[in-house]
């Protein structure tokens, strides 16, 4: 099914999983190759890619789309101008392409704005007057709602914030979550705070909780962070998109803990169990938290039981909490003599062989792992560092520490394992 594959690719990429987006969306424009709007959302993911050479090929269909004359031309343009592509883009051909387009779509009219602004600026308000046109209650106009979102998705936050006053959002629920947006990308907090203090105002309530959170922490407001985050996930805990809104604001606040929680909401979601825990991991990563991490481990064995690198994992993290480790070294006695020889199976047969007072056999495991060390986890790196250090290599354990600045994002677990060896 062509559209399941797209919402699947969406989901990838959602999740920073950008060469599984680039193939699902890859293989749903080829199972319709009529269909223009999956060749545009292929063409936007391979933009969206860090590798060059695949970017240039995502440049090229979009290209091939803005000469064409269908429907999702200015789509296309749209996709073609976004800043991110500002020096990466032959902007003066796309500029003529779109200023002479046939196309009379809003998307394509938004395409030609955008040229106009750029290459104005000072005649800001004068092109946007134009496009809107004399209407009346412009507010509630398709046109108008599609220029705001897209001057914020151009980052074009002075003129959308000039558009969009504060009066004219409280009109609409849509157009109050626009500029809160805009407020929050130039950090107008006082204005932030004006718009969900009007009684009029037509912010929901779950868009209030999360903005009242995200202004406790710019206006660092410790004591209040914490509780406001959690009353942001409470209103929203039945309603997994909104959560996800709560999750991506949170860590955009540097919530990380909080992100963290959002996205553990998120797993009791059957269709959005995978995503969640590969998000909680991902935060856990950074902040050094093992509890949640576990949690995540363990849901995603439950789901792929037969996948080896997650039952070592949960072994893993059994061993370094101290949890279950009855059941961590019965997972590593059922490994075939194939999986023993994993990195992986290595560190943590490395981590049970220091938790039975065993260091130079942990280190002789340490030493035979074939992988970089440097682009090695942090927990592996903290593995060895504990080998090391218990063989009495003391100067090297501290070396080692000041290499990896393991110091910085150590969990109490991992604290304990090195702490003979800390600055």
């Amino acid at each position: 099914d062509p559209e399941a594959l797209r919402l699947l690719s969406e989901i990838f990429q959602a999740s920073g999983q950008l060469d599984s987006a680039r193939q699902t969306a890859g293989n749903a424009w080829h199972n319709a190759p009529h269909r223009m709007d999956l060749l545009l959302n292929l063409g936007r993911l391979e933009m969206a890619h860090p590798d060059p050479a695949i970017f240039r090929e995502g440049e090229s269909k979009l290209m091939t789309l803005l000469v064409g004359s269908n429907q999702v031309a200015g789509s296309a343009a749209l996709a073609l101008l976004s800043p991110a592509y500002t020096n990466r883009i032959n902007f003066r051909l796309v500029s003529r392409l779109v200023s002479g387009h046939p196309v009379t779509t809003v998307e394509m009219d938004l395409a030609r704005l955008v040229v106009q602004i750029r290459a104005e600026p000072s005649r800001t308000k004068e092109f946007l007057a134009h496009f809107l046109g004399a209407t009346q209650k412009f507010w509630e106009q398709p046109r108008f709602r599609r220029l705001a979102q897209c001057l914020l998705e151009q980052g074009a936050f002075t003129a959308l914030l000039g558009l969009v006053s504060e009066d004219t959002a409280i009109h609409s629920e849509e157009l109050c979550s626009i500029r809160l947006e805009a407020l929050w990308r130039v950090g107008e907090w006082t204005a932030v705070a004006n718009l969900l203090d009007r009684p009029e105002s037509k912010a929901t309530k779950s868009l209030e909780t999360i903005y009242r959170a995200m202004l406790a922490g710019a206006e660092k407001r410790t004591n209040e962070i914490g509780r406001l985050w959690d009353a942001a996930i409470t209103a929203n805990q039945r309603n997994p998109a909104l959560l996800e809104v709560v999750a991506n604001r949170a860590e955009r606040a540097l919530s990380l803990k909080e992100a963290t929680r959002a996205w553990r909401e998120i797993m009791v979601f059957p269709d959005l169990t995978e995503r969640a825990t590969k998000e909680v991991l991902r935060l856990c990563n950074q902040t050094g938290d093992l509890e949640p991490a576990y949690a995540a481990y363990r849901r995603l064995r439950q789901l792929f039981p037969a996948n080896v690198d997650l039952r070592l994992n949960v072994a893993l993290h059994q061993l370094l909490l101290r949890l279950d480790e009855p059941e961590a070294m019965k997972t590593l006695d059922q490994l075939s003599p194939e999986e023993r020889k994993l990195d992986l199976a290595k560190v943590t047969h490395a981590l049970a062989a220091l938790r039975t007072a065993n260091p130079d056999q942990a280190l002789q495991l340490i030493n035979s792992v074939e992988g970089d060390w440097e682009s090695a986890p942090r927990l592996w790196r903290t593995i060895r560092i504990a080998a090391v250090g218990q063989t009495g290599q003391k100067a090297l354990a501290r070396q080692l520490v000041a290499k990896s600045k393991a110091a910085e994002v150590l969990s109490a677990a991992e604290f304990e394992l090195v702490k003979g060896w800390l600055p």
